[in-house]
């Protein structure tokens, strides 16, 4: 994971695409390596943004990409399951939506939950956070957030 000079923080489960890979196989991907959940599938929110790659991210990113876009996927988790977190991670909790909106940090965290939970509306639901002590190549996030070390 590239050392990007933030504090610690809270939001979803994120990652970069692969070579040849798809968003969704990124997704998937990218929660069993933070959490150890092995996903069937993930449903596309049909949410993205985009944000610049600052200055002083440059060397952990190349001198290709001039932005990062960070496209969103949830998952149905069974009740009761509990991930097994990689090291880059101090912590995760199970949130309504209202919890976890507070816990980010980040307003483009926020909009990408608020898109889980319209694609979401009407299900019994809610979301883990994982703390992260740095910000991650984002491609894909779900609405599982762990808390990664600082």
């Amino acid at each position: 994971m590239p050392q990007l000079a933030l504090p610690a923080f809270w939001q979803g489960v994120t990652g970069a695409l692969e070579p040849g890979e798809t968003f969704c196989e990124a997704a998937v991907r990218e929660v069993h390596e933070e959490t150890s959940l092995l996903l069937p599938s993930v449903a596309d929110v049909q949410f993205s943004h985009r944000f610049p790659i600052r200055p002083v991210w440059r060397d952990a990113y190349g001198e290709g990409p001039s932005e990062i876009e960070e496209r969103v996927f949830c998952a149905a988790i069974s009740e009761g399951t509990t991930p097994l977190l990689s090291e880059e991670h101090d912590d995760w909790r199970w949130c309504t939506f209202r919890e976890a909106e507070q816990l980010l940090s980040f307003a483009a965290n926020r909009e990408c939950l608020r898109a889980v939970e319209i694609h979401c509306a009407g299900a019994r639901t809610s979301v883990a956070m994982n703390y992260c002590p740095e910000f991650d190549v984002v491609a894909a996030a779900l609405p599982m957030a762990p808390r990664f070390r600082s």
